[in-house]
């Protein structure tokens, strides 16, 4: 702990320093006092103080006596010694600025007293710093050189490896570029390719169309039972046809329309695709549950609507057994509308569902089924969820292979 000695004939000088010492080193620094020379250089000889405030006028041994004494004391060679006196420009002064390191002149004021202590306070732990033995800081020298080495060396092998990823990466993105040209021109291959098909086959089949209802206007009669039923078969898969192609035509090129919107009541629309399949559900003997708690109203283009609908009742319908059970649910659901269809069908194992959204997939031979009419090509789900993916909105399936499936529709409140 540091100290500090003050040497003064006068109490109310002494109480005065030592008052304002105190309140700044708050503890941190023991405080001597001594009322003459002979008293100070005692307590000096024991202590060893760091600092000693010495009054030049004083009886018995003056201050400059006691500040040679002081001076030449063993123990004290760094000890700061401070002048204090009312005399100016005197003899007296210039002797003991010889000796003493500061001088403070009275009547004293707060702030140069507290200034000079500070002052030789902070130099006493300058001076401890600068004492570092040159060995030491040689050795801490050479360390951290070692450790600058270390991380240069780490550093230029990064370095390194960075380039070398970042060639692997530009390369990457040269072959990321050329797939992509690739790909590009595989899509305006195929968009060529099937508008060159659809419209090869199109002509035809307006034309068998158009033969087929003349014969049935003309040759009714002449053609029997026989020959209309052949003739009726005629008309309808190249109504099939037709179908798919629109359907595939749409799926290739996105030609949804979503614009148009207006408020439709959910549980209508939905109606609607029922009132669609209503012969098929009575072929096969379906019960259809219907439960919408509230009138939903949404905001949407009627037939993007019915689009996304129809696949999934229609499945419900082709995958389900005799009579089977399809359960169709709607809410309200954070900012989402719910649509749920399940059916008691036959279900998918793990392999099938993965695949459920794959365009052209068929797991099943619909053809044992009494929905014959209804055998598509596998894109009603592909169809569905890139519907649903336009408008931000969610479609999951849940299935196992002999129970059933059951489809979820999320459909943002506001598309």
């Amino acid at each position: 702990m540091k100290s500090i000695l003050i040497i003064d004939d006068s109490k109310p000088i002494r109480d005065f320093i030592y008052n304002e010492i105190s309140s700044l080193v708050c503890n941190k620094c023991k405080i001597f006092q001594a009322e003459n020379g002979l008293a100070g250089i005692k307590i000096a000889e024991k202590e060893k103080p760091d600092i000693i405030f010495i009054d030049v006028v004083m009886p018995l041994l003056n201050g400059y006596a006691t500040a040679i004494r002081l001076k030449n004391m063993e123990g004290l060679e760094k000890s700061v010694l401070i002048a204090m006196t009312s005399e100016t420009d005197t003899d007296v002064e210039k002797k003991m600025l010889t000796i003493c390191q500061d001088f403070v002149s009275k009547p004293i004021n707060k702030l140069a007293l507290k200034k000079i202590v500070k002052k030789y306070l902070k130099q006493e732990k300058l001076d401890k710093r600068n004492s570092v033995d040159i060995d030491s800081f040689d050795a801490i020298t050479n360390e951290i050189v070692m450790d600058l080495q270390e991380k240069v060396e780490e550093l230029t092998k990064l370095n390194k490896e960075l380039e070398q990823k970042s060639r692997t990466i530009n390369s990457l993105y040269v072959e990321a570029d050329r797939a992509k040209l690739k790909l590009e021109a595989l899509i305006k291959f195929r968009e060529d390719f099937l508008d060159f098909i659809f419209h090869e086959i199109k002509g035809p089949l307006s034309s068998i169309l158009g033969n087929s209802e003349i014969l049935q206007m003309k040759f009714f009669a002449e053609l029997g039972f026989e020959g209309n039923k052949l003739l009726d078969n005629i008309v309808n898969s190249s109504l099939r046809i037709k179908k798919l192609m629109d359907q595939v035509a749409r799926f290739n090129s996105f030609d949804f329309n979503i614009k148009g919107k207006r408020f439709i009541i959910l549980s209508k629309a939905i109606d609607e695709v029922l009132l669609r399949y209503n012969e098929f559900i009575k072929e096969k003997s379906l019960k259809v549950s219907f439960n919408c708690p509230e009138p939903i109203k949404i905001k949407i283009n009627r037939e993007f609507l019915v689009e996304i609908i129809d696949p999934i009742i229609r499945n419900a319908i082709i995958f389900n057994k005799e009579n089977g059970m399809i359960n169709i649910f709607c809410s309200r659901e954070e900012g989402y509308i719910l649509i749920e269809v399940a059916d008691t069908g036959i279900g998918m194992d793990d392999k099938q569902l993965e695949q459920a959204f794959v365009p052209f997939v068929q797991f099943i031979d619909v053809e044992h089924y009494k929905t014959h009419s209804l055998k598509g090509l596998g894109l009603g789900l592909a169809m569905c969820k890139k519907l649903v993916e336009m408008i931000n909105g969610e479609l999951s399936i849940e299935s196992k292979k002999g129970e059933g499936t059951k489809v979820k529709i999320l459909i943002p409140e506001r598309v």
